[in-house]
């Protein structure tokens, strides 16, 4: 493992990097909303492990670094102050800058795939559309992507750039996830159907949302690792060598 500081328009942004001097595809992994903890490390770590570069960005970069909601308090307002700055261009201008970064360090001809979890995974979302990048994307339960983000004041809406995804994306919604109720994914699933390469949605029964993070409550052993097959097979597939 080794990390690196990368100059973006907002300040410096921590990258952990695994398996970044073999030559292997890559996968930019993106932390939930309680920001890049050490469980989210070594899921990254894991991840690697299958055959991957793997580089887990500090998203919230922009308050501090290596900051967490549990460095704040882990309260519904650390939360919230995590995503102070955050906006969706900023996001994926982030993203791919990060992308760039490594296809321009670690081989330009080696494919780069993006993965994450619950606001990990709207940032995924995001950065499907309209990319020359990435090639390929799955996202683990994304929070609000029919809305604006709660911390951005008349923010756009993820949905709106549906029709601009242009990379293959598996997306994963639990069963039970509040954040996505039935109409909600359908609506999704509605928004891409005619682009080149339609979004594959998988819902996961009997898991809720966090089922494929282990320190999450809503942890799923079972339903995790199934997921992981189906995620680490769509990777496989649309990253290898052509």
């Amino acid at each position: 493992m080794d990390t690196f500081n990368l100059k973006l328009n907002d300040g410096e942004m921590t990258v952990f990097a695994f398996n970044e001097k073999t030559t292997l595809p890559s996968i930019i992994m993106v932390h939930d909303a309680h920001g890049l903890t050490n469980t989210a490390i070594q899921q990254a770590q894991w991840l690697s492990q299958q055959g991957y570069r793997v580089f887990a960005p500090d998203v919230f970069y922009r308050v501090g670094k290596l900051v967490t909601t549990t460095t704040l308090g882990d309260t519904p307002e650390s939360m919230m102050a995590l995503r102070k700055g955050m906006t969706n261009i900023g996001h994926k201008n982030d993203m791919e800058t990060l992308g760039i970064h490594i296809k321009n360090t670690y081989g330009s001809n080696l494919k780069l795939g993006i993965t994450g979890f619950c606001l990990g995974g709207r940032v995924v979302y995001l950065s499907a559309s309209n990319t020359c990048v990435f090639d390929a994307a799955v996202a683990f339960y994304p929070t609000r992507l029919r809305e604006p983000d709660p911390a951005i004041e008349n923010s756009a809406k993820p949905l709106d750039g549906a029709k601009t995804i242009n990379i293959p994306l598996m997306l994963f919604f639990p069963e039970y996830d509040g954040f996505n109720p039935n109409d909600g994914i359908e609506e999704i699933r509605k928004a891409s159907e005619t682009n080149p390469y339609p979004i594959e949605i998988i819902k996961v029964s009997g898991a809720d949302h966090g089922f494929a993070q282990p320190a999450s409550q809503g942890f799923h052993p079972e339903a995790s690792e199934q997921a992981w097959e189906q995620a680490l097979e769509f990777f496989s597939i649309h990253l290898n060598m052509e």
